[in-house]
């Protein structure tokens, strides 16, 4: 079983957006440290798209966003 829950919760500075995943089942059980590797890249990968795009639309530019976004 999967599950993706993305919060989005706006903040002064823009949006901060969190995630919660899970895996599980008899694959992960199987491989827990492959199964790990298998969600989190492309994870990372499309919170980095997510960021590029914000910053690309947004007022705030690269440099003026807060810690918490990089």
């Amino acid at each position: 079983m999967t599950t993706h829950e993305w919060v989005y919760t706006s903040t002064p500075t823009g949006s901060h957006v969190a995630t919660h995943e899970s895996f599980s089942g008899q694959p992960v059980q199987a491989d827990v440290t492959g199964m790990q590797s298998a969600l989190d890249k492309p994870l990372t990968d499309w919170l980095g798209h997510l960021k590029a795009t914000a910053e690309s639309t947004s007022p705030c530019r690269a440099g003026s966003v807060p810690s918490t976004m990089t």
